[in-house]
């Protein structure tokens, strides 16, 4: 796929996140992996499902808060589906991530 190509495509970037106080690097990391997502189009647009309020650290990111209460927190993993589901007709791609995994143009 061309460079021009890949800046014009709207993409919808999943990425569920679990904070917890005593794993305080993820935090650090998540805005890194924003950056290289945010970086694949100008389109690109990322929503952070999480179990804490958060605010947003750029226009094109949206934290989505979740209330975990009586539920393991590997259910934050299926929660995005449903708002996937909704932009359907609004993208034309959709990328699931992890709050640890780097993300690349050249990955993609």
């Amino acid at each position: 796929m061309q460079k021009k190509e890949l800046n014009k495509l709207k993409i919808s970037i999943h990425i569920p996140f679990y904070e917890n106080k005593n794993l305080n690097f993820k935090n650090r990391n998540l805005k890194k992996i924003c950056k290289n997502y945010l970086s694949l189009s100008k389109n690109s647009k990322i929503f952070i499902h999480s179990n804490c309020r958060k605010r947003s650290f750029n226009s094109r990111v949206k934290f989505i808060y979740h209330k975990l209460e009586n539920q393991h927190p590997f259910e934050l993993t299926w929660l995005p589906r449903d708002l996937m589901k909704k932009q359907l007709n609004d993208y034309d791609i959709f990328i699931y991530g992890e709050d640890d995994v780097l993300f690349t143009k050249k990955n993609f």
